[in-house]
Parts: C-alpha cells; sequence; structure tokens
C-alpha cells in the first residue's frame, strides 16, 4: 500500500490563469505533478487559506478541482462556517493529517514570514504569532511528530544586513532619488533578520525537519547556512515550460531592450532610468520596453518623477501587465534584458529569457549568480553599480552579429536550457528526495 504524503503549499495556484510570480509558477507546476505520482494530501498555507475564504470565485474553482485531487476537506468546512479560526483550522489540519495516514509533509515553498504574521493580524489571531514564528509545517511536524521536507525559495532574498550599507554607498555615488529603505521598511526588514536567523536555526536543528531542499546554493548565502547534512541543493530547482522554445530568437532582433518582473524598488525598477542615463553618456541610444505591474501608485511615480528628472522618457516603454504569449514574443524579439534585481533565490525571469534567446545582464547577488555563472548568455555586473551595468550592456549591444549570436548558441547555454526546459525533470528531483526521506514508494 502506497504511504501518504501531505504537501503544504498554496493550492490556489492551481486554478490562477496567470501566475505572478515565480513561486507560484513553481508551485502550480511541482503540485500538480506530484499529485499525479503520489498519494497526496494538499493542505493550503493559512496564507492561501486566507486568500481562498475570502475571494468567491477562487473557492468554486478550487471545489471543482476537488473533485480531481485530494484536496483538504478544511477549505470546504470554514466555508460552510463563513468563520476563519486559526486555532480551529490548525486542530482540523492535524486530525485529518492523522486520520489520512500522512507519513511525511512537504512545503514546496517554504513560507514568507511577512505573508503569515499579515494574514495572522488580519485574522486578529495575536497568540499564534508566536506558535507560528516557524510556519506551518515546523509546527504540524513538531505536533505530529512526522518527518518533513521544507523546500527553500526566496526566504532571506532580502535582507536590511546585507543591501542597507551597500546601498547607502551608491546612493551617494549615483546620487540615487529614492531610498530602498525607509524608516518604516528598516525596522520591518531589520526584524526580519534576526526571524531569519532564527528560522534558520530552527530548521537545522529541528528533528522533524529531515531535509532542507533549496533552488540554488546562492540561498545557503542568504541564511548563512555554511553546511549541514540536512540540505540538499536541487539540480535542476526550476523550468520553463518546453514550449516557450518556440518562440525562440536569436538573430534579426530589434533594436529594444526589456524588463520584466514584479515592478517593485527591490527588483531594481528604480534603477532603470540610471541605467539608460549612462548608457546614453556611452552613445547607446536605447529604449527599454518594461513589462509588470507597478506594486503601488508610489512607486511609479516615483519611476515616472525620475525618468522625467533624467530626461530619459523617451527611452521608456511601459507596456503593463502582459499575458505570457505577448510577454515571450517581446522578449524574444529584444536585444537585451536588463535585470538589475536585488531580491531572486534563482530567478525565472532569467532563465526565460535566455530561453527565447535573449541575453540578460543582471546584479551579481548570490542567488542568480549561483545558477547562472559560467553561461555567456548570462553577465554578472556590481550590484547597485549602475555605469559598469550600462558599460556591459553597451559592449553586448555592440558586439557583432557572430559574436552576439554565440553568446546564446554555445554548448554550456543549450545543455543548461536542455536541462532546464521541463517541469517533469524539476518534479523528479523531488519525488526522488521524498522518497528516499520518507520511504515512499
Amino acid at each position: 500500500m502506497a504511504k501518504k504524503i501531505a504537501i503544504l503549499g498554496n493550492i490556489s495556484s492551481l486554478v490562477k490563469e496567470e501566475n505572478e510570480s515565480g513561486g507560484e509558477a513553481f508551485e502550480r507546476n511541482v503540485i500538480k505533478r506530484l499529485a499525479k505520482q503520489l498519494d497526496a494530501l494538499l493542505i493550503p498555507t493559512i496564507y492561501d487559506l486566507w486568500y481562498i475564504f475570502n475571494n468567491e470565485d477562487l473557492s468554486n474553482k478550487i471545489k471543482s478541482l476537488s473533485r480531481t485531487v485530494n484536496i483538504s476537506n478544511v477549505i470546504f468546512d470554514i466555508l460552510d462556517k463563513k468563520s476563519f479560526n486559526i486555532e480551529y483550522i490548525l486542530k482540523k489540519y492535524i486530525e485529518e493529517i492523522k486520520s489520512e495516514g500522512v507519513v511525511c509533509l512537504y512545503q514546496p515553498d517554504y513560507f514568507a514570514p511577512h505573508a503569515l504574521i499579515n494574514t495572522l493580524l488580519r485574522a486578529k489571531s495575536y497568540k499564534y504569532l508566536r506558535k507560528l514564528m516557524y510556519g506551518e509545517t515546523v509546527y504540524l511536524a513538531d505536533k505530529l511528530k512526522i518527518p518533513s521536507i521544507v523546500e527553500i525559495h526566496g526566504l532571506a532574498d532580502i535582507s536590511f544586513k546585507r543591501l542597507f550599507i551597500k546601498f547607502l554607498k551608491y546612493k551617494i555615488k549615483y546620487k540615487f532619488d529614492f531610498n530602498l529603505f525607509d524608516y518604516k521598511s528598516s525596522i520591518k526588514f531589520g526584524l526580519l533578520d534576526v526571524l531569519h536567523n532564527r528560522i534558520t536555526n530552527k530548521l537545522t536543528t529541528d528533528s522533524n525537519i529531515k531535509k532542507i531542499l533549496v533552488v540554488s546554493r546562492g540561498v545557503l548565502d542568504y541564511l548563512g547556512i555554511k553546511s549541514s547534512e540536512k540540505v540538499e541543493v536541487m539540480v535542476p530547482a526550476n523550468a520553463v515550460d518546453e514550449a516557450i522554445t518556440n518562440y525562440r530568437r536569436v538573430e534579426n532582433k530589434c533594436g529594444y531592450g526589456v524588463f520584466f518582473a514584479r515592478l517593485i524598488p527591490f527588483k531594481g525598477v528604480l534603477e532603470i532610468p540610471y541605467i539608460i542615463k549612462y548608457l546614453k553618456k556611452l552613445n547607446v541610444d536605447l529604449k527599454i520596453k518594461i513589462l509588470g505591474k507597478f506594486y503601488d501608485e508610489y512607486t511609479k511615480k516615483k519611476f515616472y518623477d525620475i525618468a522625467s528628472e533624467l530626461n530619459v522618457e523617451q527611452n521608456i516603454e511601459y507596456l503593463g501587465f502582459v499575458p505570457k504569449q505577448k510577454l515571450y514574443e517581446i522578449v524574444s524579439k529584444a536585444k537585451i534584458m536588463i535585470y538589475p534585481s536585488h531580491s531572486d533565490a534563482f530567478s525565472l525571469s532569467i532563465l526565460e529569457s535566455i530561453a527565447l534567446g535573449t541575453p540578460v545582464i543582471a546584479y551579481d547577488i548570490a542567488g542568480p549568480k549561483s545558477v547562472f555563472n559560467g553561461l555567456p548568455s548570462v553577465i554578472f555586473s556590481k550590484e547597485f553599480d549602475v555605469y559598469e551595468l550600462a558599460e556591459k550592456t553597451s559592449k553586448i549591444l555592440n558586439l557583432n552579429d557572430f559574436n552576439y549570436t554565440n553568446l546564446l548558441t554555445n554548448q554550456e547555454t543549450e545543455r543548461f536550457l536542455k536541462q532546464h526546459t521541463s517541469w517533469d525533470n524539476v518534479t523528479i528531483a523531488i519525488y526522488n528526495e521524498l522518497r528516499k526521506t520518507c520511504y515512499i514508494s
């Protein structure tokens, strides 16, 4: 008889038509494949459960999905009761896991503390701020005394300690007219640094957490883990759909650049106008198409204020959020992807770009650098150094056709893409870890 596993994740990602983040794309692709391969019970995180509870259309889609997939009955229980009570939810999760005969827990995207904290505050479940300090999986594993596996993506990739002094140095050097941290966010991310340290210690010492999977070696740097027998760096850790290669284009490019991501300061969107400024000083007149949704009106206004101040508005074309197919068409025709992100554990944006045949220039942060370093199609520049990034961009744009094409058609890039254009490959790697750790067939 097959042993049952519980997968604790963002179950709503299975029914969303568009994925807003790499984490959601990962969960959707991995969870649906594991649910077919394993006898699995799908349990939503507290954050995801709150999202489903407050979205009637989404809850109806989850109900329809439950006809073919084994989804936790707790979702439908609280929907019927019209009550979101954390104590009741956790009690029911424990009862359900026991009654279903679950032998192992797996969380494909180990929790974002701020998302869980915000949910607990909205639900007025203050006493669970401490009880769920290390997330639902650790809480449930310790209560049930069953082996558990967590997979870490973006935990601790934004660090106040790592970024603040470095940002100030370059803010002074390049006269950045924005702050990466204001007073409020400085306190928030400073406290999160402390929490991340405690989480790292808990995960590495808790006897019920048997395995810590990470999507890149850079995650270990973010977490401060030097060595642990529990840790496994997953390869391949992420993928893009194989169909993306139908859009791949390495020749006859259009003369524009692209930037696509969540449009927040930590993704470097406010540095784009400065990069354009220095490109123009290097006699490179590049238009950059920006795709994505601004996180808030303040960031959007600040972006356009900086662009106006630097007189680079004519070099920016904001396209907003576009469907995947349209995104692929635009990126595949671009000459270069400019990606000054400060927050990535892996970066699906970089992977998508090189799969589409567009080279990338990015900051040398630990996550992406540990994944893509050594590929001619991905060039790294010092973080926050907008002039160096502009200079390296200029060199790529000035390559002749033969050398430009060689950035994308070399053995290293082709081998890498073969490995990372199949979600089945990613799921198989995870399945093998589950099989070894949880002794499932």
